[in-house]
């Protein structure tokens, strides 16, 4: 379940770069979040109506919160951060969610990270210093690659914080009051500029809309609540690995988008940082 969620969100960043990069459709970000999210919620409003009569006000202001951190936080970033960042850079810069578990992982127990870990930690960041001074224009500007890299660390929030509620309340319901809850927030940001944005949306942009709200959105939080709910944070961590490499390969198969060796390089220091991390 973990593999068939990260799989699809390797591919998300490809579907998102086409309609909202300033090169492609340049929808408005806020807007298409508020649209996809909107969607999503449509989905999952009827188990979240009949999940809800039997959850405690504590365990719904959890999943609330959480919802603001996971769905809110993270898509309305990373949408933003898209505008300007190619689908093979947010690749790159999701492979810091596995450390970023590592270490909020340890600040939840109140442990001080092993200097391992530590120094893990600063492979990664120089991994990250490496894409920011190698990229340009075409490949991402340092805000949106800063805005992508919050939403990195909203999800690795999310992942962190999610289980305890997961164990009491299941995948699917977590997963139908995150969205529901988060969604909303959305909604309402994108309102300004929603009903402009859909009255000039093409077919084909219709088309990907929809299959980044049943795969990478609607199926993809099922899968990856169902595998961490039994694998842990840490565990599940562990697939993230897949992201830049579908990322990068997407984006240069289906976007056509250079890839130069700073940025591999950086991807590199990442993903060695992730495995060192996992490994102490």
């Amino acid at each position: 379940m973990t593999l068939i969620a990260v799989t699809m969100w390797g591919m998300a960043p490809v579907g998102t770069r086409y309609l909202l990069g300033m090169a492609f459709g340049g929808l408005p970000a806020a807007s298409f979040a508020g649209l996809r999210y909107g969607l999503t919620a449509l989905c999952f409003l009827p188990v979240a109506l009949t999940r809800l009569p039997g959850w405690s006000g504590r365990d719904l202001a959890i999943g609330v919160g959480l919802g603001m951190v996971g769905v809110t936080g993270y898509n309305l970033a990373n949408s933003m951060g898209m505008r300007t960042v190619s689908a093979g850079m947010s690749g790159l810069i999701n492979a810091a969610e596995p450390l970023l578990i590592v270490l909020l992982v340890s600040l939840k127990e109140l442990r001080m990270p092993r200097a391992a870990t530590m120094g893990a930690a600063a492979v990664g960041m120089a991994g990250i210093g490496l894409l920011t001074h190698a990229a340009g224009p075409a490949e991402g500007t340092l805000a949106g690659m800063a805005l992508c890299l919050f939403a990195a660390l909203c999800w690795s929030a999310y992942c962190v914080l999610v289980p305890p509620l997961l164990a009491r309340r299941g995948a699917l319901g977590v997963a139908s009051v995150t969205m529901v809850s988060g969604a909303l927030p959305l909604l309402a940001v994108g309102s300004p500029t929603m009903l402009p944005m859909l009255h000039e949306m093409s077919r084909a942009q219709w088309e990907v809309t929809l299959a980044l709200t049943l795969g990478p959105t609607v199926i993809s939080i099922v899968a990856w609540n169902k595998g961490a709910a039994r694998l842990g944070p840490e565990a599940a961590g562990w697939f993230l690995y897949l992201l830049p490499v579908i990322g990068v390969l997407g984006g240069a198969v289906q976007l056509g988008e250079p890839l130069s060796w700073p940025e591999l390089a950086g991807g590199g220091l990442i993903l060695a940082s992730v495995f060192l991390a996992q490994r102490v």
